[in-house]
C-alpha cells in the first residue's frame, strides 16, 4: 500500500500543459491500499475489481477513463516529470496507436527495459537494442512489445480491439516447450471449430477491428461481434481442457 502512494505523489510534479486524470483500480489486495486510496480520494477516481486479474483491471480503467490517451504505470514505479509529454508527443500521426519509453530498474539508472517484441504465442524476446518498427504491419506474428510500466494508448484503439485479453491473468511466464505444447493442443482443436468460429478467431488473431468483422461477417454490430467470440474461445477452451492430453500436460484430473 505504501508504494502505490508514493507513485500517486509523484503525479503532483509530473510536467504536462494539459489536463490529465488520474484513475487507480483496486483488485481484490489485502493491504492497506483502500486507506492510501482514501487519502488521496479527492484528487484520484477509483475502481474496483473482484479477480486477481491484471487484464481485467487495465479494462476497468480503460472504461472509465475520459481522455483520448490512456497511460499505464505500475504501483510501485515513478514517472520522470516529463513523463506524460514525452509519451503524447508521440502520436504525431493517426496511425500511431500506441507509445512507450524505457524503464529503469529500482537504482534510477540501469535499463529494466528499452526494446522488446512478443509473438502471438506469448514469447517475448528482450534483447534487441533498437526499435523494431520492420514488424509494425496487419498480422504479423511478432510484434512490439511496450512494458506495461511506461505504455500508453488510444483509447479509441484499446475500445476498437476490444481491450485487453482477460485471459491473460498477469503474465506469461511459461517455458517455451510449454507454450509449443498448448499451440499443438491449440491447433489440434482449432481444426474441428464450427467454420464461423475459425473465420471469427482468425480475424481476432490478425487484429482486424470489431466493425469490420461484423461487415465481412454479416453480423448486426460489434456487441454481438463480441458475443459470438466469447463464445467461440469458451467453446475452443472448453475442448482444449476436456483433452486427456491437455490434463496430463496440466497435471490435473
Amino acid at each position: 500500500g505504501h508504494l502505490i502512494g508514493k507513485t500517486i505523489d509523484s503525479f503532483r510534479w509530473l510536467k504536462y500543459e494539459g489536463d490529465f486524470e488520474v484513475i487507480v483500480v483496486n483488485g481484490p489486495s489485502t493491504d492497506h491500499t483502500d486507506d492510501v486510496l482514501a487519502y488521496w480520494r479527492d484528487k484520484i477516481r477509483v475502481g474496483r475489481c473482484d479477480v486477481a486479474n491484471i487484464s481485467v483491471s487495465r479494462n476497468i480503467g480503460i472504461c472509465m477513463a475520459q481522455g483520448d490517451l490512456v497511460a499505464f504505470i505500475d504501483d510501485d514505479a515513478i514517472p520522470e516529470p516529463e513523463w506524460l509529454t514525452q509519451l503524447s508527443t508521440a502520436y504525431d500521426s493517426y496511425e500511431i496507436g500506441a507509445t512507450g519509453g524505457f524503464v529503469y530498474d529500482q537504482s534510477g539508472y540501469t535499463y529494466q527495459y528499452q526494446y522488446s517484441t512478443a509473438n502471438r504465442l506469448g514469447n517475448t524476446n528482450w534483447s534487441l537494442t533498437a526499435s523494431s518498427e520492420n514488424f509494425c504491419f496487419p498480422g504479423s506474428f511478432e510484434f512490439p512489445y511496450l512494458q506495461g510500466t511506461n505504455a500508453s494508448f488510444r483509447r479509441s484503439t484499446l475500445l476498437e480491439v476490444g481491450g485487453f485479453d482477460e485471459e491473460i491473468e498477469y503474465s506469461l511466464d511459461e517455458t517455451e516447450e510449454e507454450n509449443a505444447e498448448k499451440f499443438r493442443l491449440y491447433k489440434k482443436h482449432f481444426v474441428e471449430m464450427p467454420d464461423f468460429c475459425k473465420e471469427l478467431l482468425t480475424y481476432y488473431i490478425r487484429k482486424t477491428p470489431l466493425p469490420e468483422i461484423a461487415r465481412i461477417m454479416n453480423y448486426k454490430d460489434t456487441e454481438y461481434v463480441k458475443a459470438r467470440k466469447y463464445y467461440c474461445k469458451n467453446l475452443l477452451r472448453k475442448k482444449i481442457l476436456s483433452d486427456p492430453e491437455c490434463k496430463q500436460f496440466m497435471n490435473y484430473e
